[in-house]
């Protein structure tokens, strides 16, 4: 196929341009609004022709003649899209409007923006880029308070509002206090509802070096990160109202590896309790992990309501992430209380970890 007619064109077009811009006229005739209409006409028809490139240079014509038109910068926008270039295509339109001094966009114009910014959000989201995603998504929102946001856009929006919170609790959180289960982000039902549609991590910094990572499920990360990967020093946590888990260990390769500290905090006010029988309320486990298994010799401890039993104590053993047994069914016995450990049969390892 022979291009050279084409190309021809565009570098005809090109000299026009250069030409009328800098002698200041379009023909002997033609007055400057004769100018800029023939060149809207001209970038209009390239549009429409999908010749992207010629109908920026017809519309930059325009916007050389009279900063101030906004079919011109519409003009571009559009031949970003075509061109797939949708960050130049916003800030093109942006630009357009202060040009313009429009301070409330037409919903014709808004049409226009919407599906721009969905684009450069998608985008970001799928590049990892949670911060830039947001930021266009509000202004979507800012532009359309109804606009039809998917679950996931949805989740980012409020984990981005409740930022402030999800860090004063990750600070507050810690192996050595008793949780508290009262006006904290991660027990809302709908902050949990939403984070539930969360398809990828939510992750930002809150001091340097410092991460706070919101993962699909509600499950949070407070700690060292390094190219977006969990390392170093850092906490793991999850739960409901009922009960939350706390863990703190190192952190390799993205997971917990090595000597982690395990609470499991339970709402006394929330157990369906048996007469007679008494209940932790705080279950601790000191035992190494294996990419987030239990692994080896574990110290378990069970902090018990009513004043009663202050502490079970079992030293038990697992292998793989199955607790082993000693006799029978039982893995291990408490020397103060003579209960015994069951070995349970399942696997234990750390929730929410891919």
């Amino acid at each position: 196929m022979n291009h050279k007619p084409k190309k021809a064109m565009k570098i005809l077009i090109s000299l026009l341009l250069v030409a009328v811009l800098s002698t200041g006229c379009f023909s002997l005739n033609s007055s400057k609004t004769d100018q800029i209409l023939e060149y809207l006409d001209l970038g209009d028809k390239n549009l429409i022709e999908m010749n992207y490139e010629e109908a920026l240079l017809a519309y930059e014509a325009v916007i050389q003649l009279d900063p101030k038109r906004i079919e011109a910068y519409e003009g571009m926008a559009e031949s970003y899209v075509g061109l797939k270039e949708y960050q130049k295509a916003a800030e093109i339109l942006e630009s357009g409007f202060k040009a313009a001094d429009i301070q409330k966009p037409s919903r014709e114009q808004v049409q226009r923006l919407l599906p721009i910014y969905q684009e450069l959000a998608d985008t970001a989201e799928a590049e990892g880029d949670s911060e830039k995603a947001i930021l266009y998504l509000k202004k979507i929102q800012a532009l359309d308070s109804d606009y039809d946001l998917t679950e996931n856009e949805q989740a980012l929006l409020v984990i981005d509002e409740k930022k402030p919170e999800l860090e004063e609790m990750a600070k507050a959180i810690t192996t050595e206090i008793d949780y508290d289960f009262h006006n904290d982000a991660i027990l809302d039902p709908g902050f949990m509802e939403y984070v539930s549609s969360l398809e990828k991590p939510y992750i930002f910094e809150v001091s340097d070096g410092t991460y706070i990572g919101v993962y699909p499920g509600g499950y949070i990360y407070y700690g060292e990160m390094k190219d977006g990967l969990r390392v170093g020093k850092g906490k793991w946590f999850y739960g409901d109202e009922k009960e939350i888990t706390v863990v703190e260990s190192p952190w390799i390769n993205d997971m917990p590896n090595g000597r982690a500290e395990i609470v499991s905090y339970i709402n006394e006010a929330l157990i369906e309790k048996e007469e007679g029988h008494y209940y932790p309320l705080i279950v601790r486990e000191s035992v190494n992990l294996k990419s987030g298994v239990y692994e080896g010799a574990s110290s378990l401890f069970w902090d018990m309501d009513a004043g009663r039993d202050p502490q079970h104590h079992w030293e038990v053993r697992y292998s793989d992430g199955i607790r082993q047994q000693t006799e029978g069914d039982v893995a291990a016995y408490c020397e103060n209380c003579d209960a015994g450990l069951h070995t349970d049969g399942r696997l234990h390892k750390i929730e929410g970890l891919e």
